[in-house]
């Protein structure tokens, strides 16, 4: 979602490969689960300035370490070794809040869309005039229920939707080739 007004591919055939995000741009991502995608962001733009990155989970780091083997298996401090800035416990709905909301229920989906919209609304503000807003998600239910080709709408403000695609398609192919699942560490269903 584009602040700036762009339109990615607008009227031409996709590019093989789409930028996503421009060299030299600050990252904040919200919502981690095992920060595999910070950290395969952190490997592939090194060396990173300070403040380039900052990765964000809601678990304490002692949970994130318990639930997620691979951050047990060294991932947070491999990436506060590349420069990353690593922080757990935060409550990013408090004032701001996305990339991976919880999953659950249907109303659990209903609440996940809130707060995805609560967050563009609050996104928008902070954001420099060519700023994106990146929301990374799975194309399975429940995830697919969020409706995010419509968050951009029901927040009511000036973001738009730039394009919906696989990481394959952009700078990071291989962002998410390894397991990003809540509670578990096994594969997901790549995005079609």
């Amino acid at each position: 979602m584009s602040h700036d007004g762009s339109l990615a591919g607008a009227g031409a055939a996709a590019p093989e490969k789409q930028t996503i995000l421009p060299p030299g741009c600050r990252i904040l991502a919200v919502g981690e689960g095992d920060f595999a995608f910070s950290e395969s962001l952190a490997a592939s733009l090194q060396p990173l300035t300070q403040g380039q990155i900052v990765a964000t989970c809601y678990d304490s780091e002692a949970e994130t370490l318990e639930r997620y083997s691979a951050c047990g298996g060294g991932r947070l401090d491999r990436m506060r070794a590349a420069g990353a800035e690593v922080l757990c416990g935060v409550d990013a709905t408090l004032p701001v809040s996305a990339n991976k909301p919880r999953d659950g229920p249907a109303d659990m989906c209903v609440s996940n869309r809130m707060m995805l919209v609560a967050f563009l609304r609050s996104a928008e503000k902070l954001l420099r005039p060519s700023g994106r807003v990146i929301i990374a998600s799975k194309d399975l239910y429940p995830y697919s229920w969020w409706r995010i080709e419509s968050l951009p709408q029901w927040a009511q403000g000036e973001l738009h939707l730039l394009d919906m695609l696989p990481w394959e398609l952009t700078e990071y192919p291989s962002i998410y080739r390894g397991p990003c699942n809540v509670n578990r560490d096994a594969a997901v269903k790549a995005t079609d």
